[in-house]
């Protein structure tokens, strides 16, 4: 028996999906700028804006996921369209529409965190409060009065070893993210004993990962790399004077209000 002719009529099976991908990106379309005013809504706290901003941005990553997923889906139908397309155009009008790029950059500096992203919210110069701390007790101390003033953060000291040198403080800011920041002891050029922060890692209050890898939310990946950075200014800085401070109280201010878009 003869095949049936091929038909250019679209089954339901193909509108259905052509459907589903008009949907996906009626919802991606409505996620994205969602995301980017999630940055200027009214909020009573930064922990309630950090909220909104994770909200949305998991929608807009989910948006965009399912986008992926249907577009993947009905490609084999787009490739039979647009060969049919090639062989035969005649009485198919494609209307043109002006494509808008100022919304998708305005996006991909808030998701990478630019400076032309940031540029709302400058870090003062830091000073120190407190002395340098120079012996376990005074880390703890620190630690202590730390808290006491920024009640928006949790610090606990890990990893304490004979001596009572910790190797670690992890520092949790309420309703934003959680820190590691990994210490390093050492004689002092000058007599006694000196701590430093040697690296930092910071990640989303849900993630539970070694403090080996990266978050993977571009947002804490950035305020990693800041972080990071101001642990390498500090560190040049004792190398070139003859006296090592400890970084301690400066990371902590770091982290205790880091660079954030909201």
């Amino acid at each position: 028996m003869a095949a049936d002719p091929p038909t250019s009529e679209p089954t339901s099976s193909q509108v259905a999906q052509l459907t589903a991908v008009l949907a996906t990106v009626d919802r991606a379309r409505a996620s994205l700028p969602s995301l980017l005013r999630s940055f200027g809504v009214p909020a009573s706290s930064p922990a309630e804006r950090a909220s909104v901003y994770r909200e949305r941005s998991n929608e807009a990553w989910n948006s965009i996921k399912a986008l992926r997923a249907s577009l993947e889906a009905v490609q084999p139908l787009l490739d039979k369209t647009a060969a049919s397309e090639n062989a035969d155009a005649v009485g198919i009008v494609v209307r043109e529409r002006e494509v808008r790029g100022v919304g998708l950059e305005r996006l991909k500096d808030v998701m990478h965190n630019s400076d032309k992203g940031r540029k709302g919210k400058q870090k003062k110069e830091f000073v120190a409060k407190f002395n340098a701390p120079a012996t376990p007790v005074e880390v703890d101390e620190l630690v202590q009065r730390w808290q006491t003033d920024h009640p928006n953060v949790r610090i606990e000291l890990r990893g304490v070893k004979e001596g009572g040198e910790a190797r670690e403080i992890r520092i949790t800011v309420k309703g934003l993210m959680w820190a590691s920041c990994m210490l390093h002891w050492t004689d002092a050029r000058t007599g006694g004993r000196v701590v430093m922060v040697e690296r930092v890692a910071c990640f989303g209050l849900k993630e539970d990962k070694s403090t080996y890898l990266q978050s993977q939310y571009g947002l804490f990946q950035t305020i990693t790399n800041d972080a990071m950075h101001v642990v390498y200014k500090s560190l040049r800085r004792s190398e070139r004077s003859e006296t090592v401070v400890s970084n301690v109280e400066e990371v902590l201010a770091f982290l205790t209000d880091p660079p954030t878009p909201f």
